[in-house]
């Protein structure tokens, strides 16, 4: 149930409401807390995942690889360390991100430029658009949901 109303959350963040301005303090903290992320990932972080996600069992990811909707704390971590052993070298970069705020809910989408080599030495790179949605507990805005499919070539 908490996962049908996240994205009826963010249905509804596209639909019904307008972006706060692009200078706006939270708006700031959002592209700071989303650019960490990138930074995180392309370290191959995974402690250091963990102070940016929400750790309940209503999180969820879909990789480019998924075929299926991850959901939970525990299988989200363990797809970030499968990312991880797949690409033993990682930089994810988004470019201009654009977010939009409701409330304590709020949606960071952009490209991200996605570069990497695979554990045989073979060089990926690719676009992913990219969808990550916040919730903000307390003073921090946390992930609850990342989205991010191989754009085609």
């Amino acid at each position: 149930m908490r996962i049908r109303s996240r994205f009826a959350a963010v249905a509804f963040l596209f639909v019904a409401t307008a972006a706060f301005g692009q200078d706006s303090p939270d708006v700031a903290r959002l592209k700071a807390a989303n650019a960490t992320f990138d930074a995180t990932l392309s370290k191959r972080d995974i402690a250091a995942l963990d102070a940016l996600w929400a750790q309940d069992a209503g999180v969820t990811a879909l990789h480019p690889p998924s075929k299926a909707l991850i959901v939970g704390w525990g299988a989200v971590r363990k797809s970030w360390e499968g990312a991880f052993a797949n690409f033993p070298e990682l930089s994810v970069q988004m470019k201009d991100p654009q977010v939009r705020i409701a409330g304590n809910t709020a949606i960071v989408t952009g490209v991200e430029i996605v570069r990497g080599k695979r554990p045989n030495g073979e060089a990926v790179e690719f676009l992913a658009p990219t969808t990550n949605v916040y919730e903000k507990r307390g003073e921090q805005w946390l992930l609850v949901h990342h989205h991010a499919g191989r754009a085609p070539q």
